[in-house]
């Protein structure tokens, strides 16, 4: 008996696993991503965990966030899950990122699998271009594909390709996988959407993966399912700060909801009507401020959960009545003014507004360049000399982007501007921002002189 016993044990150490069946859940390693912060190197070292498969000779994804002060590229994200994330590019010089793992058991043929991650796009990833060796910002938006394979990079298989990754806030996406040969590692790479004319620029932060878990064949597929709502306020930017003006425009992105009756909205405890885009999964409502603290609540509700976010704007009312002069036959009031320099030998009036001329951004950054740093210098000087002025900064661009990243962009920078001020000691209290985005042209957009003058930063003066 006792060789009996000696023998099934042998034949059942020398059958593979998969012949009695597998673990209901394959585990990654290190699905977060958690590694030092780092900018992706030509050594090609990947994140813990993982291997690099990118092209010879082009850089490995780099591990975000980075410094606070100086962060990778001006990407500033905050990670989704852990402390760090990685972010994931297309060039155009036709090479792109991706990355590798083997399995510790692996994916069988004729079993299902569903499998998530969450992924984002950074509005702002300035990098250099390998065609032109300019730095541009790799911003246009990319798909995220992921292969099973037998090897380190082997692509053997397109278990699963991500829709075009739009969003600038995190969002998983849910995946299902249906191998048709046995698979012991798993692939994911950063890709142009196809069709593409060229090859392009383009970035996908990534972070949280979820574990690969077996499921029956015959589950309705993962896109069916109604995933959980994901609530994001979009304007205001930033909650808490105080400003100076009572009417606002709340919009807000509600993914995953299919009626209006899904959403509520709250002002100061009390709900408020709100028009709804079922297409683009957006509400905007016109909201009337209360003096001092206003608390503004969206919720999402589907049959899979519910999910909210808030914001708090502190308006505080100008302290004096503001007197416009009278606008001049030949001159509008309120046209800006187009050499800033002389507008500082005098007390520019109320109501004025004042283009603050060569105030330079690299390409869809917010970080003011060195070289408009004296202007500002110019203008906090001013500021000193009159201390009873207070300012709007105003930020603009022309219409080479999307609505909601120009405004997004211009009110960057504009708080970048207005962060400089507070740097080099004016109140902030004197000082408001706002982005206008592409809304307000002083000319044609149709020439690149035209859209290089609507791009623009304009100080508006509140009060004298």
């Amino acid at each position: 008996m006792k060789y009996f016993f000696q023998i099934l044990c042998c034949l059942i150490l020398s059958y593979p696993a998969s012949t009695f069946g597998q673990a209901k859940e394959i585990k990654l390693k290190n699905p977060s991503f958690e590694d030092s912060p780092r900018i992706g190197a030509n050594d090609r070292i990947a994140p813990t965990g993982w291997f690099d498969c990118g092209k010879p000779g082009e850089s490995a994804p780099d591990i975000h966030p980075g410094p606070s002060n100086e962060p990778f590229f001006e990407v500033t994200k905050e990670s989704q899950d852990g402390n760090t994330y990685i972010g994931m590019v297309t060039r155009d010089n036709d090479t792109w990122e991706s990355i590798a793992q083997r399995l510790p058991s692996a994916l069988q043929s004729g079993k299902c699998y569903e499998f998530s991650i969450h992924l984002a796009r950074s509005p702002i990833y300035n990098s250099y271009s390998r065609t032109s060796v300019q730095r541009v910002n790799f911003s246009d938006p990319i798909v995220l594909k992921i292969y099973g394979g037998n090897d380190y990079c082997n692509r053997k298989q397109l278990l699963a390709e991500s829709d075009l990754v739009e969003n600038y806030d995190w969002k998983k996406f849910n995946f299902r996988f249906e191998p048709n040969g046995d698979y012991n590692f798993i692939t994911i790479e950063a890709y142009y959407k196809t069709p593409a004319l060229f090859p392009y620029n383009g970035n996908v932060l990534v972070d949280n993966a979820s574990n690969i878990t077996v499921i029956p064949c015959d589950k309705p597929e993962v896109e069916d399912l109604m995933p959980a709502p994901e609530v994001t306020i979009i304007m205001p930017l930033t909650s808490g700060e105080e400003i100076d003006f009572d009417r606002f425009k709340l919009q807000a992105s509600v993914l995953n909801i299919e009626s209006k009756s899904g959403i509520k909205l709250f002002f100061n405890g009390q709900t408020k009507p709100f028009s709804f885009d079922k297409g683009k999964s957006r509400i905007a409502a016109d909201v009337v401020l209360d003096e001092g603290k206003n608390v503004i609540k969206v919720e999402g509700r589907n049959g899979s959960g519910n999910d909210f976010d808030s914001s708090i704007l502190i308006y505080v009312p100008k302290r004096i009545v503001v007197n416009i002069p009278p606008a001049s036959p030949t001159e509008p009031l309120n046209k800006p003014t187009e050499n800033l320099p002389e507008a500082f030998d005098e007390k520019i009036p109320a109501g004025s507004i004042v283009t603050l001329k060569n105030i330079v951004f690299p390409a869809d950054s917010f970080n003011v360049a060195k070289s408009s740093l004296p202007i500002l210098d110019d203008l906090s000087t001013y500021l000193n000399k009159y201390p009873d002025t207070a300012i709007e900064v105003g930020g603009h661009t022309n219409n080479l982007c999307d609505s909601e990243f120009c405004i997004y962009l211009s009110e960057l920078r504009a708080k970048s501007v207005r962060d400089y001020l507070v740097r080099k000691g004016i109140a902030p209290q004197r000082l408001s921002y706002k982005g206008y985005g592409s809304a307000s042209p002083i000319t044609s957009n149709r020439t690149p002189n035209g859209r290089k003058k609507n791009q623009r930063v304009d100080i508006k003066v509140i009060k004298t």
